[in-house]
């Protein structure tokens, strides 16, 4: 922050880069407050918010107890709308903890805004850390196994290169994996069916 009273006391104008430089050391800092008056203040100083500085805006409001979550999403649209900033998975990210810090909480909301980024037009690179926050938020809300299961995959196949070594170990370690499990099922549904027959057999030796 001594950075920036310096270049303010100098009459220099901060770019959106270093605001968003100042923006994240706050919030490294536990302080949300003052990285939303450093995107106020780039603002009146007639600076163009960039993608970073919105969502680091909507990190900030997230950070917040209890979240803002309504100012989130109105940045949200607002940044939506404009023809001047992107929309990317850091931004998805950011709405993404404010609803994980929304009280009542609801593993849902997280979850459809979460495919809301995957299925947007033109198509947004899957970040790891996006599918790491829906994993969080279905663990908290005990979403179904398979619905993890499910999402799990998608993002593995999202963010893993095709055909690259750990797509080709990621192949490897899923078909063992399903084929053990497919082995086990097996031999448990025999052991099972040998001992009814079993049971059957005795039964029918003392009824003789």
């Amino acid at each position: 922050m001594e950075l920036y009273q310096h270049m303010t006391t100098n009459h220099m104008s901060p770019t959106p880069h270093a605001y968003a430089l100042l923006m994240r050391l706050c919030l490294q800092r536990d302080m949300p407050e003052a990285c939303q008056r450093l995107f106020k203040d780039l603002q009146r100083r007639g600076n163009r918010p960039s993608s970073e500085n919105y969502a680091l805006m909507i990190e900030s409001l997230a950070a917040e107890v209890p979240p803002k979550w309504e100012q989130a999403i109105e940045l949200f649209d607002k940044m939506s709308r404009s023809k001047h900033t992107t929309i990317n998975a850091d931004t998805y990210n950011a709405l993404m903890r404010v609803y994980l810090n929304m009280r009542p909480f609801d593993w849902r909301v997280v979850y459809n805004c979460y495919y809301e980024m995957r299925r947007r037009k033109p198509r947004i690179p899957l970040q790891w850390s996006s599918y790491l926050l829906l994993s969080e938020a279905m663990r908290r809300g005990r979403a179904g196994k398979v619905r993890r299961m499910i999402a799990y995959v998608d993002a593995w196949m999202a963010a893993t290169p095709l055909f690259s070594r750990d797509f080709w170990v990621g192949c490897a370690v899923y078909t063992t994996f399903f084929m053990l499990l497919k082995a086990v099922g097996t031999y448990v549904g025999v052991k099972v069916v040998e001992g009814a027959a079993w049971t059957g057999s005795a039964s029918e030796s003392k009824l003789g």
